[in-house]
């Protein structure tokens, strides 16, 4: 009976902090080296094609320590974590300004739309400013990527795009993806 005690505070500290525990470690560990052993793979059939790697997505297989890293990062938001710093820290772009970004993370389309507007019409009534030699979409770059380090197309992708279950599906499919996305262009490659 009190030997089940044990497993019964390993799997309470597991579920209070999964991205550091040994057998969420362990399973990623696993989960990398397929991808490893995948991308590897799909690398030497894209060089014996005489296909560039780099060209159907398949660049070099990532640190595997980093990979697992990512992983428990992923298990961890989805349970316990906090989705939005996870998503900032492994796949939105490095500059991204994650803290001035993260009220904007997930609205609306049309919250976006007012955003927009509120924006260029603030830019344009600022005496201080000379845009009239600017289109819009020139203002709307400038503040963004003034504000957030990002391009409008990247903030929209990253910042009005984000919702929490897509940091899981991210991390956790987007090699095996990428891989089908590979596999495809590589089919269309020997079929040529």
């Amino acid at each position: 009976m009190f030997g089940n005690m044990g497993k019964i505070k390993d799997a309470m500290e597991a579920a209070k902090n999964p991205g550091e525990s040994e057998q969420i470690r362990a399973l990623a560990g696993a989960f990398a080296a397929v991808e490893r052993d995948q991308r590897a793979a799909l690398r030497e059939h894209a060089d014996a094609l005489g296909v560039d790697p780099e060209e159907v997505g398949l660049a070099a297989e990532p640190d595997e320590e980093a990979r697992i890293a990512e992983l428990c990062a992923a298990v961890g938001a989805r349970v316990t974590g906090n989705p939005w710093e996870t998503w900032t820290e492994h796949v939105a772009p490095e500059d991204l300004e994650g803290d001035a970004a993260e009220a904007f993370a997930g609205v609306d389309a049309h919250e976006w739309d007012e955003e927009r507007e509120r924006i260029i019409d603030e830019w344009r009534s600022n005496d201080d400013l000379d845009t009239s030699d600017y289109t819009d979409d020139d203002v709307l770059a400038a503040d963004v990527q003034s504000r957030f380090g990002v391009t409008v197309d990247e903030f929209e992708e990253y910042v009005i795009n984000y919702s929490p279950g897509r940091v899981f599906e991210e991390l956790l499919a987007g090699e095996f993806e990428a891989h089908t996305e590979a596999i495809e262009a590589l089919s269309e490659e020997v079929d040529e």
